[in-house]
């Protein structure tokens, strides 16, 4: 599970100090101390349905499951339309739609959060100029709508924020 700070920010993995996150109560606080705990605890891994976001801890801090899931439907459509790209820009000989989805969350777990797109982004390989795969999610319930391939270029422009010059 992962802390959603509000607008449905990074996972825990990428809270920084000063992110806020929300309450069950409406209300919102800020991380005031990040902490690295490397012991074994007895963890559970919870399945939600309809938005996966549910509320945990005596505060009740709004988390969400590690595990972004699609938009009902939305998964084959984007793999129809942003799939050949993606085996072009890598130099793929074959991709199919289970990959996609699970390149999907790996861009989620591994990438950097762009609040300017409302998505997650990771530089890739591959031929041609510098790309990034760009992992979208929708504004209000945090599922995946996108992954498609964006020029770094394009990215920079669209989102100062990540600080990338040509």
């Amino acid at each position: 599970m992962a802390g959603l700070p509000t607008k449905h920010e990074p996972g825990a993995g990428h809270l920084k100090l000063g992110d806020t996150l929300k309450t069950a109560s409406g209300g919102s606080g800020q991380v005031v101390l990040l902490q690295t705990v490397s012991e074994s605890k007895q963890m559970y891994n919870l399945t939600v349905d309809a938005a996966h976001t549910f509320y945990v801890g005596e505060t009740g801090w709004l988390v969400h499951n590690c595990e972004f899931s699609w938009k009902l439907g939305q998964a084959q459509a984007h793999f129809d339309k942003h799939g050949g790209e993606i085996v072009q820009a890598l130099g793929l000989k074959s991709y199919d739609l289970a990959k996609y989805m699970e390149d999907t969350n790996l861009v989620i777990k591994n990438g950097t959060w762009v609040p300017e797109m409302n998505a997650y982004v990771q530089i890739i390989g591959g031929k041609g100029s510098a790309k990034v795969l760009l992992a979208g999610l929708d504004r209000t319930i945090g599922e995946i709508t996108t992954l498609h391939v964006k020029t770094i270029s394009e990215v920079s422009r669209k989102a100062p924020s990540l600080g990338w010059k040509k």
